[in-house]
């Protein structure tokens, strides 16, 4: 009886290996050029066309009014920067163009009830930011200042020519 539930186990465990490897899909993946990856209605202008696009970076938008914590759906809002435009209706996530060090500040503006805000979003260094948290998490679960050197030097000998840069979360606030 041992015998032959251990046979059933392996046999269990070799078909779940098999399975693994098996590709689950016929599709072929496809690299697209990152120009064809933003998002479909954003423009770039003609510094955007010249610049060289390092990277693509989905950034989430996101609208809620003061009286409630739930984001709304319906704010019609624009954003432009130096080297894009670009209208949508937030709450959304949009997939925008990066340049590296280079990326331009964005303006975006939205109108809900006919209120219309505006706010100012500088691009950031999302490769060094996530270089920061792995190191603030190394010292919240234990690993402590060893942890947080060994991440502080990998952080210091990357190529940050690679760096991926781009916008932060923004909320709009009516």
């Amino acid at each position: 009886m041992r015998t032959f539930f251990a046979k059933a186990v392996l046999g269990l465990g070799v078909a779940a290996i098999v399975a693994g490897c098996t590709p689950q899909s016929e599709k072929p993946i496809v690299h697209m050029p990152l120009d064809k990856q933003l998002t479909d209605n954003l423009v770039l202008t003609k510094a955007g066309r010249t610049r060289d696009l390092k990277n693509v970076f989905p950034t989430k938008i996101n609208a809620k009014t003061h009286s409630s914590s739930r984001f709304v759906k319906d704010a019609t809002c624009k954003m432009s920067a130096e080297t894009f435009d670009v209208s949508f209706t937030a709450t959304t996530t949009l997939t925008l163009p990066g340049y590296g060090p280079t990326t331009p500040p964005m303006t975006v503006t939205c109108t809900y009830n006919d209120k219309e805000i505006s706010r100012s979003v500088t691009a950031i260094n999302l490769t060094a930011q996530a270089y920061q948290t792995q190191a603030v998490g190394h010292m919240l679960v234990g690993l402590g200042l060893i942890g947080a050197l060994v991440t502080a030097g990998q952080a210091d000998s990357r190529d940050k020519t690679k760096d991926i840069w781009g916008y932060p979360t923004v909320t709009m606030t009516f």
